[in-house]
């Protein structure tokens, strides 16, 4: 026979100090066992993880060191600077140059910068050998001198893109205008009429896919262009546009020649335009 509980009887004298003890109930090991059970899951599954996080850093360190290994570096997007020069300045030195997931990973924490006329150099693969650098070159519209020399280079909002010593040929050069203590990441300083029809003109060029040599102010509303050998007259900002299509037009019956396109007098009603040879 099996007693669920054991009572201790004392004499009448210490049967005040007499406990009974109730049985623990019943459910109390199966919560123990669940308490196990929860306990060794965690560690089974904590195991796991862990050798999966050691297997993948073993599978990724062969790898890099069997099949990431640079054998070809190419540039893309840089057209004001050689190749050489921008991996130069991208392709970062040490131990593991020539492992390809190091450059792409270094151009991510030690993107090179500051670099005049660029806008950001990214790094990337192409195949497990094959490295490419990425050239983002800052957008110019064009380029005006500041009041110290330099030349001050400019998009088409009229915001400074960058300041420098160096003068790049793709860049229209626009004179006859002064930019006083220019900043970059700051608008054109000068005169605001001046600064409007500038933009017009040389948008109104890109649009037309026109290529001169330079922009000529004379005043702050009068322009010319030099294209060649041959100088075009727009007169003010009006009928820019339609003075732009037409010279694009003429442009091509007169290429080759020397002398001046007078386009200053032409609106809707004249349309009359004259080219004034120089031989």
């Amino acid at each position: 026979m099996h007693y669920k509980q054991k009572i201790t009887l004392n004499t009448p004298e210490e049967s005040k100090g007499v406990e009974i003890m109730p049985n623990k109930p019943l459910d109390e090991e199966p919560t123990k066992k669940r308490k196990k059970k929860k306990k060794s899951a965690f560690r089974y599954y904590f195991f796991n993880i862990v050798l999966g996080i050691i297997l993948v850093i073993m599978l990724a360190y062969i790898l890099s060191v069997s099949v990431f290994i640079t054998t070809k570096v190419t540039v893309s997007g840089s057209t004001i600077y050689d190749e050489n020069y921008i991996k130069s300045k991208a392709i970062h030195k040490g131990e593991y140059k020539k492992n390809s997931i190091y450059q792409v990973v270094m151009g991510i924490i030690d993107e090179p910068r500051d670099i005049p006329f660029i806008e950001s150099i990214k790094v990337g693969l192409k195949s497990p050998s094959h490295v490419n650098i990425y050239v983002k070159e800052k957008e110019m519209l064009g380029v005006i001198q500041a009041d110290d020399g330099k030349y001050v280079y400019f998009d088409d909002d009229g915001i400074v893109k960058e300041i420098a010593k160096k003068k790049l040929d793709k860049v229209i050069p626009v004179s006859g205008l002064v930019a006083t203590k220019p900043k970059i990441g700051k608008s054109l300083s000068i005169d605001k009429d001046a600064l409007k029809t500038l933009l017009n003109v040389v948008k109104a060029l890109h649009k037309y896919k026109i290529d001169v040599d330079e922009v000529k102010f004379h005043g702050k509303s009068r322009i010319s262009c030099q294209c060649g050998k041959i100088e075009v007259d727009f007169g003010n900002f009006k009928y820019l546009d339609e003075k732009m299509m037409r010279f694009d037009i003429i442009l091509k019956k007169i290429k080759g020649r020397t002398g001046k396109l007078h386009l200053e007098n032409w609106t809707p009603e004249t349309t009359d335009v004259v080219f004034e040879i120089k031989e």
